[in-house]
């Protein structure tokens, strides 16, 4: 891992440990090109030519992550 994608985990389990990003019972229903939203994970925009996850999260509404973003979030939860 590098100096990176070890940031972004511990972005990423700081925000899972605060509830800012969920533990669980997310599913995951989009996967299209980036639509320009926020990433959860790392704030940033998700750009056209970019892989976007939507999730819905319980109780409604959704979340939009970058795929690494997605990756590296799945990666902190140990899925």
């Amino acid at each position: 891992m590098d100096a990176g994608e070890d940031g972004l985990h511990r972005r990423i389990q700081s925000l899972v440990s605060t509830g800012v990003l969920p533990l669980r019972g997310l599913r995951r229903d989009v996967v299209r090109p980036g639509s320009g939203r926020d990433c959860a994970a790392c704030e940033q925009r998700i750009l056209g030519t970019e892989t976007e996850i939507e999730c819905d999260v319980p109780g409604g509404g959704s979340i939009h992550f970058h795929l690494w973003c997605y990756d590296a979030w799945q990666s902190v939860l140990g899925r």
